[in-house]
């Protein structure tokens, strides 16, 4: 008679042991090519062949006869654990002889043994001392042995990844840790004919642990994967920075250096002491802005930010602007409402935002006169209100095939491009935005730049102590 709920377990427990499998081999060849991915992929194809062998016996597909259940337990045991001990002690130890010795030795031993108590020993040999439920047939002689030769292995893999969960916190390796926990008490239980829709139930629930373990791991590799790409994409820039900009500005320094063997009184003139000063100036200048960015990034979604008047901040900002651009004329338009505080949550880096922008208008301008109109707005945006400050100036704009680089740090590497990616980053923090667009005069010709900054409004500090 066919047992449906065996059979309904066992399909459920095969699909689920095919899928691990499949995420498993696609995680190998895809993210990360490692001994122990590729073993466990391989003994999950095995546990899945083992559980299908099971559904189709209850099914009764195939006669259950010792050699199906032969079978049957060397995939699902034998190679199975055997495959599983060797990708598992991978991440222990380094020493290829003890995880090549220690899986073998039990594959075997398990092979072999299987062998012997279904085919080779008689069912009422003495031999069979192992079967305590006293019932001697060749299957149950069997599967006694295979049960006792699974409970130590499954104990030994549950602790060694409930250790690595209690080191590391990944919840993968508790997953893991609690399928082979269950498998070792599901195991007590398996001889006992009356217990076996128990036992494929909760197999069931052991193979789903496995599954959402695996999900887990291959996800955070990814993640992992993605992280290291980004890191290294990261420092190729930041090298790339200092091996190419910082070169460049140190070769006029000793390209002057050079002059002065040749005529001591080249450093008596004003304009090669300005250009010194210049280079030195300019590293100073992106050394700074590396650090900042670095700082930004570690610190984004800022979680400390405290309550900040724009207009202060805007005032402060172009006094110091100003100060820095002593031999440009430069005009500042200002359109604000001094009744209105325009409180926002910021921090100290909000005076870098408006002290690049303002620095990127005066330096990229082809204008003797620099013209930088700001305003202050008020909208609604899916239901968060914010202040919004428009920085326009009369400059070149930005050309149509750099602007998708124009906030990543690739459109220069003077400082300035990077001072437009930490820009962005120190406005995502503070849950805001940051859009641009180039202004066009009447005959569409570009005049200049206009970047559009949103700021999540704040409550003002005067309502805070009152209410």
């Amino acid at each position: 008679m066919i047992d449906s709920g065996i059979v309904v377990a066992s399909g459920i427990s095969t699909i689920m042991a095919f899928i691990s499998a499949f995420i498993l081999i696609r995680h190998y060849y895809h993210y990360k090519k490692d001994t122990t991915t590729n073993f466990w992929a391989i003994a999950m194809f095995f546990y899945a062949i083992g559980h299908f062998i099971v559904t189709l016996l209850y099914a009764e597909i195939l006669d259950n006869s010792i050699l199906t259940m032969f079978v049957y337990v060397n995939s699902s045991g034998a190679v199975t654990m055997s495959l599983f001990l060797f990708g598992t002690l991978s991440l222990f130890t380094n020493r290829k002889s003890i995880t090549i010795s220690i899986s073998s030795i039990y594959g075997l031993f398990y092979f072999v043994g299987s062998f012997l108590y279904g085919f080779i020993i008689p069912a009422n040999s003495v031999l069979n001392f192992i079967n305590i439920s006293g019932n001697f047939t060749a299957l149950n002689n069997m599967s006694w042995f295979v049960v006792e030769t699974l409970i130590p292995a499954s104990i030994f893999l549950s602790i060694l990844f409930f250790k690595d969960y209690i080191t590391s916190r990944d919840y993968s390796s508790f997953w893991v840790s609690l399928h082979f926990f269950l498998y070792f008490v599901l195991l007590l239980i398996w001889p006992f004919p009356e217990l076996k829709l128990l036992f494929y139930l909760g197999r069931t629930l052991a193979t789903s642990c496995l599954l959402t373990g695996f999900t887990s791991l291959t996800q955070q590799r990814r993640l992992e994967g993605i992280i290291h790409e980004v890191e290294t994409a990261e420092s190729d820039f930041f090298l790339d920075l200092l091996s190419h900009d910082i070169k460049n500005h140190l070769q006029g320094v000793k390209m002057i250096t050079d002059y002065y063997h040749i005529d001591e009184a080249i450093l008596e003139s004003s304009e090669f002491i300005e250009k010194i000063e210049n280079n030195v100036n300019s590293i100073f200048e992106l050394i700074l802005n590396i650090e900042k960015y670095r700082t930004v990034q570690r610190e984004g979604g800022f979680t400390h930010l405290s309550t900040k008047k724009l207009t202060l901040v805007i005032k402060e900002t172009i006094s110091q602007v100003i100060n820095n651009f002593p031999n440009k004329s430069v005009k500042f338009q200002v359109e604000i409402d001094e009744s209105i505080s325009y409180w926002i949550n910021a921090n100290e880096f909000i005076e870098d935002v408006f002290l690049n922008l303002f620095s990127n208008a005066i330096k990229h301008s082809n204008r003797e006169d620099v013209e930088i109109d700001l305003t202050i707005s008020s909208t609604l945006v899916r239901g968060v209100d914010y202040w919004v400050v428009s920085i326009g100036d009369n400059g070149l704009g930005i050309p149509e095939e750099k602007k998708k680089y124009l906030f990543t740090g690739k459109l220069r590497k003077d400082g300035s491009g990077i001072g437009l990616s930490i820009v962005k980053n120190i406005i995502d923090g503070y849950k805001g935005k940051i859009t641009f667009k180039n202004m066009e005069n009447d005959n569409g010709e570009v005049c200049g730049a206009i970047f559009t900054l949103y700021f999540p409004k704040a409550r003002a500090v005067e309502q805070l102590i009152v209410t």
